[in-house]
């Protein structure tokens, strides 16, 4: 998508953002299809920071969303059983609290009871007997949290900061519209994924399949991960600086 926005020197114009528009919708689409929502919303949102990125207008955001607003009770009913639990027990997850609330009820005793100092690594009793559902991948934020307590998410917070600053400053330093507009755009994602997963485990938004980047079990995340930093030191090392 970056390379496409900035394939000439100029501002892009509304048919190349209506083109890359219509590509992101395309393929959250079929996402969505599988189905898969959390992804398809996410895959979304990446493809359109490169979009933002390039001056879109903020008044067809305000417009977008204004729209999706008034047409989210059509929305709703269109999702599956599951989703629409997933998002009644956002609003009350007392309301099935052996169901579908027992994921966020966990992890907020687990993050609540870690305290300044936590319990100690693996002394955690949520996590370690098994309350926390998917404790090694989707919230392995609450098992930090308890574990590590106050000090410890502080620490991961630090480093996940320390990342993306320096991210956002490759990017700031790129000699090309390319480096900067992709740099910028990994850095973007990268901090999306860290707040979805911490605002999922602790009950803001819906829980949704995104793991903790460079900390929840996978392969795939992590490669992922790493894949695109590469990219952005290449963008570092093309700047010679």
């Amino acid at each position: 998508m970056a390379a496409f926005l900035t394939r000439k020197e100029l501002k892009p114009k509304y048919s190349d953002w209506f083109i890359s528009l219509a590509a992101v919708l395309l393929v959250s689409f079929l996402i969505y299809k599988q189905p898969d929502l959390g992804t398809s919303l996410i895959v979304f949102t990446s493809g359109f920071l490169p979009v933002f990125l390039t001056g879109f207008p903020l008044i067809f955001i305000f417009f977008g969303i204004a729209f999706l607003g008034a047409l989210s009770p059509i929305i709703f009913s269109a999702l599956s059983v599951y989703q629409q639990q997933r998002i009644l027990t956002l609003f009350d997850p007392n309301a099935d609290p052996l169901g579908t609330g027992w994921n966020i009820a966990q992890s907020k005793t687990a993050i609540g009871s870690g305290g300044f100092f936590g319990k100690g690594y693996l002394s955690g009793t949520q996590s370690q007997l098994d309350f926390i559902p998917e404790s090694h991948s989707d919230f392995i934020f609450a098992v930090i949290a308890e574990e590590l307590g106050l000090i410890g998410i502080s620490i991961l917070f630090l480093a996940y900061a320390l990342i993306i600053y320096r991210i956002f400053s490759i990017a700031y330093g790129s000699e090309t519209i390319f480096g900067r507009l992709a740099s910028a755009s990994i850095g973007f994602i990268f901090l999306i994924f860290i707040l979805i997963n911490v605002s999922m485990v602790v009950g803001i938004i819906p829980v949704v399949g995104v793991p903790l980047p460079l900390v929840s079990q996978g392969g795939t995340s992590l490669a992922t991960h790493l894949l695109a930093f590469g990219f952005v030191l290449s963008v570092k090392r093309k700047s010679g600086w």
